[in-house]
Formats: C-alpha cells, sequence, structure tokens
C-alpha cells in the first residue's frame, strides 16, 4: 500500500485533521471494490426474547448493512481508497453488555422499587415510638429468630388503622440491623407498581440476590435461561426465580446456605389489587415457600378481609400452618397511644411559635384522655389527629381545640378527620361494590347496613323483656337480609366492625355489632362527612317498619307459633310503634299499611296483645303502641276509610289491655 495511503487510512480512522488540500484531493470519485463484512450477531438490552446467536422471531435472515451513506455509527474507512481486506470481522460493542448485567437489568423493570421497605418513595413511613407495642414486637422478633419454631409463616390481621403498617416498618428496621432481613415487599393499593401481584416475587427474587453474590448469578441464570418467566404463574415465578437457584446454591459445597438472611416481610395483601388475585399469593406462598425445606419465616399483615380470612379459617389452606395475631384482639394498645400522642404533642408545642403551646401544661391530661377514648385502642385516629395539630402554618394549640369541640356540621371549614374520612370511604365504598354485584337491581347496602344498626343497637334493652336473645338467623329475617345474612352484610367490612359474643349472667349469649373505632360510627351517621355513603335514620326506620309489617303479614296467630317464632314476632311488637311514630304524612310506607288492611294483618297485632304468652310484654310497651297509633291516625287522617277504621279499632283493642293491666295492678 502506498505510504499516501497508509497515512491517509490512519488519518481516517484516528481523527487526524489534514490539510485543506488533502481533504479536497479526497472528494474526488474514486471506484471503490465491495467489502462484504461477516457480521456476529450480538445481544443487545432491547433484545429481551433473542438469546444470543438467534434470529428474532418473524426473520429469516440478518438484516443488510446500509450502505454507507446511511450508516449513523463511526465511519472507519471514510475518505479512504484503493485498499482491500483480505479478513476482517466487525464487532459493534457500543451497544454490548455483559450477560449478568442485561439479565439484572431485565429483572428489575419487573420488581417494585416503590415496594422496599427503606425506598425513597416511602419517605418518613409509619412506624412505631421506641417504647410502644413493644410486646408485639417483641413476640414477632422472638418468632422470626427462633428457628427451630415449626410454623414458618406467621399472620398478622387487624382493623383498618391498627398499626399494622407500623409494626411491619419497625419489624424490617430491626431485622435488617440484625442482617437477617432477605427481602421486604409493601404493598398500596394506589401505587400500579405496589399493587400488582406479579411484581411481588421478582422484587423478593432481586433482594434476595443482594444478599449473596452466588445467589445472585444463580437468578440470573434463570432470567436468561427463561426471559418470560415473570409473565408465568406466580407458582412458576417462585419455582423458577426462587426455588431452583437456591437448590443450586445449597448443592454447592461451602454455600453458606444455612447464613442467608431468613426474613421476609409482606405488608398490607389487603391492598393488593383483585381478592382473587390475593388468594393466589397466600396460595402460591404456601405450596412455594412453606411445602418445601427452605430457612425462611414470612411475615405477613393484612385486614381480616375475605382472602386472608378463608384461608386462616378451618376449612382453609393455612389452617394449623401459621401463627396467628390477632392486633386488634389480642393487643390493647391504648397505653402505647397515650404515650405517642404525649410525645408528639409535646413535640409539636416545642417547635411552635405559639407560646401556649410551649407551656408544659399543653396539652391537658384531660385533652389527651379524651383523644384516647376517641381512638377506641386504633393508632389512626391518634396519628389522625397529630397530623392535623402539627401543620406548621397554624397554631397546634388552636388545632387541638378545633378536634376536641368538632362537630359535624356542614358548614364548618375545618375537617381535621379528611384522612380517616378517606379511609372510611374507601372501605365502605368497596364493600357496596362487592355485595350490590350479586344483584345490581338492588343497590341497598347503606340501607340494609344502617337498618342493621339500628336493629342491633336495640338488641340489649329488648333482652330485659324476651329474656333470651335470637339468633342470628333471626335477626336476618327481621331487617330482611340476603340468605348469607349479617355475615355476607359485613363480609367486606370487617376491619371496621366485628359482631361479638356477649355472654348474658344467666348464660346465654348473644352476637353485639362492635366497631373497631369509635369514629366510624360517627362517619356513618354524619352526612357531611360520609356523603353519598349517608343514610338518614329515618330512612333506616322506614325500612325497618317496612320490613316488620312484612313479617307480621306472614304470620300465624301468636298462640300458634312455636317459641322461637313467637320470641321473633315478640321482638317485631317490641320495636315497630318506635318507627310508626317518625313516619312522615308523604311516607311510600303507607302503601305498606293499606296492605295491612287488604290482608287483615292489625287483627294479628290484636291477637298478640290477647295473647297470655306475651302478656308479660304487655304492661312495659303499650303506651308506646298507643302513641303509635295514634300518630297514624293523625298523620294519614282522610286518606282510606278502610285503614283508618283498622287502626281505631286496634287503638280501642290496644287502650283496653292498658286498662285491664292498670286494674291488675
Amino acid at each position: 500500500m502506498p505510504a499516501g495511503l497508509k497515512l491517509s487510512l490512519l488519518r481516517s480512522i484516528f481523527g487526524v485533521k489534514r490539510p485543506k488540500e488533502e481533504q479536497i484531493a479526497d472528494k474526488a470519485p474514486q471506484e471503490i471494490p465491495p467489502v462484504h463484512l461477516p457480521v456476529r450477531a450480538v445481544a443487545t438490552r432491547g433484545d429481551i426474547c433473542s438469546p444470543v446467536g438467534r434470529t428474532p422471531s418473524g426473520a429469516s435472515e440478518l438484516a443488510p448493512i446500509p450502505p454507507p451513506s446511511q450508516t449513523t455509527g463511526p465511519a472507519f474507512f471514510a475518505n479512504s481508497s484503493n485498499f482491500k481486506l483480505d479478513t476482517l470481522q466487525y464487532i459493534d460493542n457500543s451497544k454490548s453488555t455483559s450477560g449478568t448485567n442485561h439479565w439484572s437489568d431485565v429483572l428489575l423493570r419487573n420488581t417494585a422499587p416503590n415496594a422496599l421497605f427503606n425506598s425513597a418513595d416511602r419517605f418518613d413511613p409509619p412506624k412505631c415510638d421506641e417504647d410502644t407495642r413493644t410486646e408485639v414486637i417483641g413476640e414477632i422478633m422472638s418468632w422470626i429468630q427462633d428457628r427451630e419454631l415449626p410454623c414458618r409463616l406467621l399472620c398478622m390481621t387487624g382493623a383498618a388503622g391498627a398499626g399494622k403498617s407500623a409494626l411491619q416498618q419497625t419489624i424490617s428496621e430491626r431485622c435488617s440491623k440484625a442482617n437477617i432481613l432477605a427481602a421486604s415487599f409493601f404493598f398500596q393499593s394506589n401505587d400500579h407498581t405496589r399493587n400488582d401481584v406479579m411484581r411481588i416475587i421478582p422484587t423478593i427474587a432481586y433482594q434476595l440476590g443482594l444478599k449473596s453474590t452466588p445467589l445472585r448469578d444463580l437468578i440470573t441464570r434463570s432470567v436468561e435461561e427463561d426471559p418470560m418467566v415473570f409473565l408465568r404463574s406466580l407458582d412458576g415465578q417462585i419455582q423458577q426465580l426462587i426455588l431452583e437457584p437456591l437448590e443450586r446454591l445449597r448443592s454447592r459445597p461451602d454455600s453458606k446456605f444455612n447464613s442467608l438472611p431468613h426474613a421476609i416481610i409482606i405488608d398490607g395483601l389487603d391492598e393488593c389489587y383483585g381478592e382473587d388475585m390475593q388468594e393466589l399469593l397466600l396460595l402460591a406462598i404456601q405450596r412455594g415457600l412453606l411445602d418445601n425445606d427452605l430457612p425462611f419465616r414470612i411475615v405477613i399483615s393484612s385486614r381480616p378481609e375475605w382472602a386472608i380470612r378463608n384461608a386462616l379459617a378451618r376449612t382453609g389452606h393455612l389452617y394449623g400452618k401459621v401463627y396467628h395475631i390477632r392486633l386488634s384482639d389480642d393487643f390493647d394498645a391504648t397505653g402505647d397511644i397515650r404515650r405517642t400522642l404525649w410525645r408528639r404533642l409535646r413535640e409539636i408545642g416545642g417547635r411552635s411559635n405559639d407560646p401556649r403551646a410551649k407551656d408544659p401544661s399543653w396539652p391537658s391530661e384531660q385533652d389527651v384522655d379524651a383523644i384516647v377514648e376517641a381512638s377506641s385502642g386504633q393508632y389512626i385516629y391518634a396519628a389522625t389527629v397529630i397530623r392535623y395539630v402539627a401543620e406548621k402554618r397554624s397554631s397546634p394549640v388552636e388545632r387541638l381545640r378545633t378536634i376536641l369541640i368538632w362537630t359535624p356540621d356542614a358548614e364548618q371549614r375545618a375537617k381535621p378527620f379528611a384522612t380517616l374520612d378517606r379511609l372510611y370511604t374507601n372501605i365502605v365504598s368497596s364493600a357496596k361494590v362487592a355485595y350490590e354485584k350479586v344483584d345490581t337491581n338492588k343497590p341497598i347496602f347503606l340501607i340494609l347496613l344502617r337498618a342493621y344498626r339500628m336493629h342491633k343497637l336495640s338488641q340489649e334493652w329488648i333482652l330485659l323483656f324476651l329474656r333470651c336473645p335470637l339468633p342470628e338467623a333471626s335477626h336476618s329475617r327481621l331487617v330482611e337480609l340476603d340468605s348469607g345474612g349479617a355475615e355476607t352484610l359485613l363480609s367486606d367490612l370487617q376491619s371496621l366492625v366485628t359482631l361479638e359474643t356477649t355472654r348474658m349472667d344467666d348464660g346465654y349469649r348473644y352476637k353485639m355489632l362492635r366497631y373497631y373505632h369509635k369514629s366510624f360510627g360517627d362517619f356513618l351517621d354524619s352526612e357531611s362527612r360520609a356523603g353519598e355513603l349517608y343514610v338518614s335514620s329515618e330512612a333506616a326506620q322506614e325500612h325497618l317498619a317496612v320490613t316488620h309489617l312484612r313479617y307480621i303479614k306472614s304470620l300465624e296467630v301468636p298462640d300458634h307459633l312455636p317459641k322461637s317464632v313467637l320470641d321473633e314476632c315478640s321482638w317485631c311488637f317490641l320495636t315497630l310503634p318506635g318507627f310508626l311514630k317518625e313516619l312522615p304524612r308523604g311516607s311510600p310506607m303507607y302503601r305498606d299499611l293499606l296492605e295491612m288492611s287488604e290482608a287483615r294483618s292489625w287483627e294479628k297485632i290484636e291477637a298478640w296483645f290477647s295473647s297470655g304468652s306475651t302478656r308479660h310484654l304487655h304492661d312495659f310497651y303499650v303506651k308506646e303502641w298507643l302513641s303509635a297509633l295514634t300518630h297514624l291516625l293523625t298523620t294519614f287522617e282522610g286518606m282510606d276509610t278502610t285503614l283508618m277504621q283498622d287502626i281505631t279499632a286496634l287503638r280501642a283493642n290496644v287502650h283496653e289491655t292498658l286498662v285491664s293491666g292498670l286494674s291488675r295492678a
């Protein structure tokens, strides 16, 4: 090759600037023979499903090299002429990556970085104060560290706002500090990466790989062998991303398999989108992580929603395999809430510019007691108070006073419980959708809920008269619940309410509806807070009046009824007058009153008052019936002659019962 050409080639390759006359000379047309370059395929970051050396699907051969005028890469031979290449292998390294980095990158794209306990997205997450929740934290940490215990899954269930996430955060931090945290995943319903069940296994696998370099390489190999593993079922993902790499690691000598971190923390299962997905995850965890000889101890927290309730039930697949902590029932957080309030409010006062807040007497003991009582043992109420009082632009003294004297007046601008109300709104709205999905033609979930609450509230004083409680099936009939009864009605509200068994002095048991949060009842009773979810007490009373009248129409004469039905009948007669007294003239229930006359059902009420088996009830409630019947006669006067005659006759009968009772006295 002539010396001039060699120099031109070198300058072209290394970018040496040439004299202007040489550049002009090189622009003269030259005849360049074609150059055939054998190309070696190299996998790039974009070739997820095209392993090295394989032709991408749908391509029969490698794409042709574009002509020089169309190339965008480095021009090694630009401006060169009169040379030939016998053998040349061209490798474009500008996009190549090592296999490990490539597949780790694929794994990362299928994880949820925001779900880690120390994620930046979860800045300042809720966690327990240093001297609070010590009993439950101690119990969970002892369980995690005692690797001889047979149960390897701990489920912590509790009411909404009971402090589950704060506990899981604290447990994660302590496990991390002790170098025993294998992985964490915090579900969150409003984060599309953290509410997707398909991201949890890759996220756990990624964290496991960070704990052991050999394990990381084995997980990477699994991804390389099947890049579509992230589209597999949860069982398939656990098998390929966790089980197989762990088994390969275990088979190696000196693998330090038993020294791997062993705590896996999963918070907020109920925040995962779809109850069926929650169920599938629990099944996959059981089959993949519990039914195999693995070193992990797993802590899952959740509200007591459908998926985890079914799994933990006597007939569930996790029954007998789980260490179960019922946070709202097994631990009293009242003392911890009090300590947290004192500490946080004093800290807020110390940072405030309001001199009243810096006074050692603020807050007062009475103020803290009032908040503790309203918390009902659940942390979320106290946390809401602290968040509201901590607003930097306002006086903490005035904001605390707002909470203590606040009433649900629609005209008030202050809404200290907005955060709490959003929580209640989300839960009740979801429960409504789930309940009414069965029958979209009967959107009455909210009416039934309010009516059932009102019905159960009357239970304690009615027991003074009936002497023995009604079974739940009787309550369902009187309220006209669907076939599943109260269990179905409250199924998706069990993070807020429970049916609590109460024992009477004479040994009888009955179930009372109990709110985990006192503030939940306040929310339901306030139109300004509940908004579209609000149902007035008048609407609930009207529903109960209608259901009770229908029940009466279905009855035979009381003396011919068995005791169980007679007790239902007596309950109905005791509560019905209270509902009738509140009916307005324009009530749509007027139609039901007419049907009572058409079916001659007013006579059944007369028969009840004439029955000897119910005489012990008459003296207590006959005045209520007189008042209710007088109200009906006044309210619906002149509307239907037959109806007025029937009510008048019944009133006379009831009055006679009252007179005879007084004469016996």
